[in-house]
C-alpha cells in the first residue's frame, strides 16, 4: 500500500484502546466519531449569506450534540492525554513514528486507536481496525501502521476533514515565500 496523495499529518496524542466488542458497542463509537467530525468540520465555518434554517439548524444540532459528549465525558472524570506521536492518516490507515501509548493488540486481532486531533477538546477519535503487518523496508521508518474500518457516514465526514486540513496546508505553503 502507497502513501496518499491527501493526508492529515501532524503530532497528535494516540493510544491504543479497547476494541469494541459487538455491534451496539461499534455503533456507540461510530456515533461519538460523527459527532466530533461534524463539530471538527463546522470548526472555523461560520455561517455564510447562503445558509438558511437548513443549513444553521443542523450545525446547532451538531454544537449541542458535541457539549453533551464533553459534559458526559467530564462526569467519567478526566484523564490526562496520551504522549504525542508524530501521525499521517487517510482514507484507509493510520501511520506512526514512536509508540501509541497502552498495550497494543496482537497482531491477528482486532484492536482499536484513540487519535486526539484536537487535544485541547481531549475527545478522541476512535479508529476501530487491525495492526498492519510490514515487510521490512516497505514503508520507510513509520513505528506502526493500522487499518481503520469505520462507518460509511463517518468515513465520509473523516475524508472531508482529512480534505480540509490538506486544501488548508497547500494554501500555507502558497502563503510562505
Amino acid at each position: 500500500m502507497g502513501i496518499a496523495a491527501v493526508e492529515l499529518c501532524g503530532r497528535f496524542p494516540l493510544a491504543w484502546y479497547s476494541a469494541p466488542e459487538d455491534d451496539p458497542a461499534c455503533a456507540a463509537i461510530m456515533d461519538a466519531n460523527l459527532v466530533l467530525l461534524k463539530a471538527l468540520l463546522l470548526d472555523g465555518d461560520g455561517p455564510t449569506k447562503e445558509d438558511d434554517e437548513h443549513g444553521v439548524l443542523p450545525a446547532l444540532h451538531t454544537k449541542i450534540d458535541l457539549l453533551l459528549l464533553m459534559m458526559s465525558k467530564g462526569l467519567r472524570g478526566l484523564e490526562p492525554l496520551p504522549e504525542s506521536v508524530y501521525c499521517c492518516m487517510d482514507a484507509q490507515q493510520l501511520r506512526w513514528r514512536g509508540q501509541p501509548a497502552g498495550t497494543p493488540p496482537s497482531p491477528e486481532g482486532p484492536g482499536a486507536l484513540a487519535l486526539y486531533l484536537r487535544p485541547n477538546m481531549a475527545i478522541p477519535l476512535i479508529l476501530p481496525g487491525s495492526l498492519m503487518k510490514d515487510l521490512p523496508g516497505s514503508e520507510g521508518d513509520w513505528s506502526g501502521r493500522f487499518a481503520h474500518r469505520l462507518s460509511e457516514t463517518v468515513q465520509e465526514c473523516l475524508d472531508r476533514l482529512i480534505f480540509r486540513y490538506h486544501r488548508r496546508s497547500v494554501a500555507r505553503s502558497r502563503e510562505k515565500p
